[in-house]
């Protein structure tokens, strides 16, 4: 039989042991707390870019943002965005002269009365794709593109965060994505192309995917804010501008709610397409 001694021994050698696992697990906690909060930090600290070209859907944007909570579709709900978090990039494609000019000022001013940083760049598109034997909405998505993850690099930089904290925001509509699905439909895409435009992919959000080209510009409206529109979104030389002028049209006269179905399919085609994957 074990001695009084050797009893105790053990239940002081077992109480320390409880002791150290109890110390161990609490810093364990402490130091997932402290990643949780630094990551939390880091987050309400990263820059959050705004896509802006002056149009009636990105001047919505601009303006909610600055105004209003919104949904960024990364799964925290409608919030209020910080305005010290935002800051707008317009790139000027140099392909209207003095109506690209008058854009770029417009949003440079914009900006400047509503207090957000403002960077502005000028790229002649039209050479890169002369360059490049390329497509010019092509080449000026992807010069826009590389600018804002460029700038959301830069920024992140700058406030210490990791890159893939930021946002970048962009101002696609529902009638955006209707117009790429019926695109995506004619050039014969597989499901992703049939997924459309996605709410949320790599540091690119889009809230205002539930929203139609005239909802935003009537909310601009009953606020009394302007914008500028694009001559070229009339010319039906352009898929888009063809498929919007001359095609949604005819297919809305037999289903008024044809976005909205369109939208539906397109968000299944975005579940089937990750589960696929």
């Amino acid at each position: 039989m074990p001695s009084v001694h050797a009893y105790f021994n053990k239940k002081n050698a077992l109480t320390v042991k409880g002791q150290v696992d109890d110390q161990h697990r609490g810093q364990v906690d402490g130091q997932h707390r402290g990643k949780a909060e630094g990551s939390r930090r880091g987050q309400a600290a990263a820059p959050v870019i705004l896509m802006v070209s002056g149009g009636a859907d990105s001047m919505a944007l601009l303006h909610m943002a600055t105004t209003e909570p919104l949904d960024l579709g990364d799964g925290a709900g409608i919030v209020r965005v910080a305005k010290e978090r935002l800051h707008v990039l317009h790139v000027n494609h140099l392909l209207r002269g003095t109506d690209a000019n008058a854009d770029q000022r417009f949003v440079q001013e914009t900006c400047n009365s509503l207090g957000v940083p403002c960077t502005a760049l000028r790229v002649d598109v039209a050479k890169l794709a002369q360059e490049r034997d390329g497509n010019v909405e092509d080449v000026g998505r992807r010069v826009r593109y590389d600018a804002a993850r460029e700038l959301a690099q830069k920024l992140c930089v700058e406030q210490g965060v990791s890159r893939q904290k930021a946002k970048i925001l962009t101002a696609h509509t529902a009638d955006d994505r209707a117009e790429t699905f019926m695109m995506n439909v004619m050039r014969g895409s597989g499901m992703s192309g049939l997924a459309s435009i996605p709410r949320h992919r790599g540091l690119i959000y889009r809230p205002l995917l539930n929203y139609t080209h005239d909802q935003l510009k009537d909310w601009l409206k009953a606020r009394d804010l302007d914008w500028h529109e694009d001559a070229t979104n009339t010319d039906t030389h352009y898929l888009r501008a063809y498929m919007r002028h001359n095609v949604l049209p005819l297919l809305k006269a037999r289903n008024p709610m044809l976005v909205q179905t369109v939208c539906k399919i397109a968000d299944l085609m975005t579940d089937e397409d990750d589960y696929l994957e």
